[in-house]
């Protein structure tokens, strides 16, 4: 080859590399592009992946972190059981995946706090049972923010709704008194429920009865809460008090019972005030409340409800009617799972079981007509096999004793067109067969 040829030969491969390797910058779009298409690619996998797995949450029955009943129930028909958390939270595993074994989304969730249940801890020696007709219930859902709520008697003062933390309270900066009017009368069995939030913790909040539409307090016991020297009954002085310790600092559930002149006060789930004997008027027509508040000590309250009944004994209530009406089997929002402060009516229930060995019983689960009707009368079942297994578990009831029907929305006790009605409707009733 001679050198002109040998030159040539080399001028080509030269050429031949320019010509199919592309320039350094090009090399580096096409390296984007490629990239940038595979994280497409990538991405829209696991956007399809997300898809199928929030399809398969949505066709699923969820099931609260230990309600057995309705794991039961989604196994014996054949469904996929996705576990959720109290909040209604899917619970997930590392990768995301919803997690549908009981047993690890219980594990998963023993690394946080956990209601207890019916019995458990506090809550064994806990007996305030709610009055099953309720008289006034009012949470101030339905008023302006700043308004004086239309269904309470304004006495005096400076009271308003606000809104704090999600919730409506009514707040008082001026000494301020309110009336709850029960038309017919208190009768002689009552409950009394509602939140309270007294930041200063001074002179508190009194409540008593009255016969009078000024809300004058008569001579006689009251019911304070939040008084520096202890909440519970007064009379001229602390008759039987407790300190609250945490209603300074969040919104405090207030319960008490008044049953002929015996009352009993809670916070939370103490019992803080036992008085067999109390003087109140003798034909209450409303319950007034008294706030010692002025505008650098405000006091909240909300979720007020008045309900006829409590504590009743079920035995002679069954032999004489047949059924009794219980609100004191209690449920979280849309779950089946029963709240530990189901446990004196369980309890109730278990003891009365144990002591008549004939006695059989089908439980019922009622609800308001708010959800679709199919949706509760599945979810009146679901409650209702829940009462059914505790009683089983807890109190060696044999199966053969207990039935469980879900009634749904289908036979209200009240018009459901008030909230007092919607919360009468919420039951679960017990009758003798």
């Amino acid at each position: 080859m001679t050198l002109s040829r040998a030159f040539n030969a080399l001028l080509c491969a030269i050429l031949s590399l320019f010509l199919i390797a592309p320039l350094p910058a090009e090399a580096q779009v096409w390296k984007r592009v490629k990239k940038a298409a595979k994280e497409t690619a990538e991405r829209k996998a696991e956007e399809t992946t997300e898809d199928v797995v929030e399809g398969a949450i949505e066709g699923a029955i969820k099931c609260v972190v230990g309600d057995d009943a309705c794991v039961r129930e989604a196994e014996e028909q054949g469904e996929t059981v996705v576990m959720t958390d109290a909040s209604g939270e899917v619970i997930r595993d590392e990768s995301g995946a919803p997690v549908t074994d009981p047993a690890a989304a219980q594990a998963q969730a023993d690394g946080e706090p956990t209601a207890l249940k019916p019995g458990e801890g506090v809550w064994a020696n806990y007996d305030f049972v709610p009055g099953d007709r309720m008289l006034f219930a009012d949470d101030f859902a339905e008023e302006y923010v700043g308004d004086f709520p239309r269904r309470l008697t304004y006495v005096r003062g400076n009271l308003e709704v606000v809104e704090w933390e999600g919730r409506r309270l009514l707040r008082g900066t001026g000494g301020d008194r309110f009336i709850i009017q029960i038309p017919d009368g208190l009768p002689e069995q009552y409950t009394l429920e509602f939140d309270l939030h007294d930041p200063t913790t001074s002179s508190g909040t009194d409540i008593y009865p009255v016969a009078l539409e000024d809300g004058q307090k008569y001579e006689g016991h009251r019911i304070n809460i939040g008084n520096w020297r202890g909440s519970g009954v007064w009379e001229n002085g602390p008759v039987s008090t407790n300190a609250i310790e945490d209603l300074e600092e969040t919104v405090v559930p207030i319960r008490i019972s008044v049953d002929r002149g015996y009352v009993k006060v809670y916070a939370n789930e103490h019992r803080i005030a036992n008085v067999p004997q109390v003087k109140f008027p003798d034909e209450g027509t409303g319950i007034t409340f008294h706030f010692h508040t002025r505008t650098d000590r405000p006091i909240y309250l909300g979720n007020l409800r008045v309900a006829e009944g409590g504590r009743t004994r079920i035995y002679e209530t069954l032999s004489a009617e047949g059924r009794i009406v219980t609100r004191g089997i209690l449920f979280g929002t849309g779950s089946a799972v029963l709240s530990p402060e189901s446990t004196p009516t369980l309890a109730d229930i278990g003891r009365t079981l144990q002591q008549h060995a004939t006695l059989r019983l089908r439980i019922e689960g009622h609800t308001d007509n708010t959800g679709t009707p199919e949706g509760n009368q599945t979810l009146s079942q679901q409650r209702a096999e829940s009462v059914r297994a505790f009683l089983m578990a807890e109190y060696d009831v044999a199966p053969d004793r207990l039935e469980a029907i879900g009634m749904g929305q289908s036979m209200p006790a009240a018009s459901n067109e008030t909230e007092e009605g919607r919360q009468t409707n919420r039951r679960v009733e017990l009758v003798r067969l």
